[in-house]
């Protein structure tokens, strides 16, 4: 009869859990060389450029994601919608009108 752990697939402290620990711990040593890194005081003047500067980069990243959105709408909008049997492939091009002047 198989036991309660073998039956749902949970092996106690296998390799699972070595990943989760090893992971937890590179985190852990990466936070704690970023926090002995990182300065306490910084001595430096900031003028209204400074400002004037970290504004222009806000405006332009949000103007360059609403671009983005426009451009790429009907893809991002396919994603949510369903496709009716009309928008499906048919595995033809449609036929061109023909042009008035043109022979």
């Amino acid at each position: 009869m198989a036991t309660q752990n073998e039956k749902i697939g949970v092996v106690p402290d296998g390799i699972g859990a070595r990943r989760k620990r090893d992971a937890i711990q590179i985190v852990a040593g990466i936070a704690l060389c970023l926090c002995a890194l990182a300065p306490t005081e910084a001595y430096a003047y900031l003028d209204p450029g400074t400002g004037s500067f970290a504004l222009q980069g806000l405006i332009a990243g949000v103007a360059g994601g609403v671009l983005s959105i426009r451009t790429y709408w009907r893809r991002i909008g396919g994603l949510f919608r369903r496709k009716t049997s009309s928008e499906t492939w048919s595995g033809s091009w449609p036929e061109r009108p023909p042009s008035g002047g043109d022979a």
